[in-house]
C-alpha cells in the first residue's frame, strides 16, 4: 500500500475541487506523491494528472502507466524499509531517494524535470517505458547488493536470481524471501521454547554455553534463561517481520553447540561411568540393561559438537553416527588418563568473536535438541542408580 492516511485525504479535497484548481497544488508535488495521490484518485484528479502541463504529465498517459509507476513505488518502498538503515536526520523512507542518484526522479517537483542535470536528460528518460525500464533495472542492482551476499545457501530460502526481467519477477521474489525470512525466524524461536521447556525441566543440568561455572550452584535462579530465551524468541520474530534485511537477531542460534549445553560436571559424571565400567570396550558390563542401552545410545547419537570438535569449529572426522567400537581410533587424542572420552563439549569465549558476521541460520535439526534432552535424562537416572558415583572424583574433561 503506497498511499498512507493523509493521501486519501488529500485526494479527496481535490476531488471535490475543479480540475482548474489542481494544477497549482500539483505542479509543488515530488513525483512520488503524485504516483501515490494516483493511487487513490478519483477520476477528476486522474484527469489533471493526465493533462497536467507539468512535463511530468506524460508517465501518467494511460492507465496500464500508472499502474507500473505504482507497482515500481511500492518495490521502492520495501526495498528501502527493508534494506537501508533509517536516516537520522529523517524519519521517512524517501531519504533512499537522496542516497540513490538514480531514483532522484521521485523528489522531482515539476520544475526540476527540466533541468539539464536531471537524472530524466541524462538517460533521456522522456517515455514511461524508459523511466520504468530504468527504475526497475536500478531496484534489481539495489536488491542484488543488498541480498546477494546474505541470502543463505538453502532449500528453504529462494535463490537470487541473474536478473529480474519484470516488476512482477521481482515482487514475486521479495515475497518469497520475506515469507522464508519470517518462516526461519519461527522456526528458530520455536527451537528456544523447546530449550526453555528443556532447562525449566533440568534446571541443575543445562547452562548458557558462555557460563563458566562447571557445576550448578547452590542458589539457582530457574527462571532467567527460560525468561530470556522466549524473550529473544519475540524478538526474532518481530525483526524478520518488519525490521532490516541485514538485521538478524541470532541469540545463540550461529555457533557449533545450541543455546544450552550441560554442565561439566554432568559430562563428567556421565565419561566416568561409562569409563569405569568398560562400556567402549565391548565387552560384558555388570549391571548391563536398560541404562546401558540408553548409555550406548546417547553415546551413538552425539552430535557432531559434542565429540569430534576443536574451538568450535568440525575437525575432520567420521560422522556423529559411528559404532561404538570406532570411537577409540576417531578420538584417540582425547584422553582421560589412559582412555577415551565418549563426550567432549568444549566452548571458547573467542568463539563468540570469530563469527561475528555470520548471518541468517537455518534452524538445527530437531535431534540435537533432543540428544539434551535424553542426555539429562540418562544422567539423572545415573544418579538415582548409582548414588556413590562422585562427581568430584572423575577428573576434568580434557581440554
Amino acid at each position: 500500500m503506497i498511499a498512507t492516511t493523509k493521501y486519501h485525504r488529500i485526494s479527496k479535497n481535490l476531488e471535490s475541487l475543479p480540475c482548474e484548481l489542481h494544477e497549482d497544488i500539483l505542479i509543488h508535488l515530488q513525483f512520488h506523491q503524485l504516483i501515490r495521490l494516483s493511487s487513490c484518485a478519483g477520476p477528476r484528479l486522474i484527469w489533471s494528472l493526465q493533462h497536467s502541463l507539468s512535463s511530468w504529465h506524460r508517465y501518467f498517459s494511460s492507465p496500464a502507466a500508472i499502474t507500473s509507476l505504482q507497482e515500481l513505488l511500492a518495490i521502492t518502498d520495501t526495498v528501502a524499509k527493508h534494506g537501508f538503515p533509517p536516516s537520522r536526520k529523517h524519519v521517512d523512507a524517501t531519504t533512499i531517494y537522496e542516497q540513490e542518484w538514480s531514483l532522484r526522479f521521485l523528489k522531482y517537483k515539476a520544475s526540476e524535470w527540466g533541468s539539464d542535470y536531471s537524472v530524466v536528460e541524462l538517460r533521456n528518460l522522456q517515455t514511461t517505458e524508459a523511466l520504468t525500464k530504468h527504475w526497475l533495472n536500478h531496484l534489481s542492482r539495489m536488491v542484488t547488493s543488498v541480498l546477494g551476499p546474505i541470502v543463505p545457501n538453502d532449500p528453504s530460502f529462494p535463490q537470487l536470481p541473474a536478473s529480474f526481467p519484470t516488476p512482477a519477477s521481482l515482487v514475486s521474489f521479495l515475497a518469497s524471501y520475506q515469507r522464508a525470512r519470517e518462516a526461519n525466524a519461527e522456526a528458530l524461536a520455536r527451537q528456544l521454547e523447546h530449550l526453555a521447556l528443556l532447562y525449566e525441566a533440568h534446571p541443575t543440568r543445562f547452562k548458557m554455553p558462555f557460563d563458566p561455572r562447571s557445576s550448578p550452584p547452590s542458589t539457582l535462579n530457574a527462571t532467567h534463561i527460560p525468561s530470556t530465551m522466549r524473550s529473544q524468541a519475540r524478538r526474532i520474530v518481530n525483526v524478520a517481520r518488519a525490521g532490516k534485511w541485514r538485521r538478524h537477531k541470532r541469540f545463540l542460534h550461529r555457533f557449533a553447540w545450541p543455546g544450552l549445553v550441560p554442565y561439566e560436571s554432568c559430562v563428567q559424571l556421565f565419561n566416568g561411568f561409562v569409563l569405569r565400567t568398560g562400556l567402549l570396550k565391548g565387552g560384558k558390563v555388570e549391571g548391563a540393561g536398560e541404562l546401558m542401552e540408553e548409555c550406548r545410545s546417547v553415546i551413538e547419537g552425539r552430535p557432531v559438537w559434542a565429540g569430534d570438535v576443536r574451538k568450535g569449529k568440525e575437525v575432520e572426522g567420521k560422522s556423529e553416527g559411528d559404532a561404538i567400537e570406532e570411537l577409540s581410533s576417531m578420538m584417540e587424542r582425547q584422553n582421560l588418563g589412559a582412555d577415551v572420552t565418549p563426550i567432549r563439549i568444549q566452548v571458547y569465549i573467542e568463539d563468540a568473536k570469530e563469527d561475528i558476521r555470520k548471518v541468517l541460520v537455518v534452524p538445527r535439526a530437531e535431534m540435537e535438541l533432543q540428544w539434551l534432552e535424553r542426555f539429562a535424562q540418562v544422567t539423572a537416572s545415573l544418579e538415582q542408580a548409582y548414588p556413590d558415583l562422585e562427581k568430584d572424583s572423575l577428573g576434568p574433561v580434557p581440554a
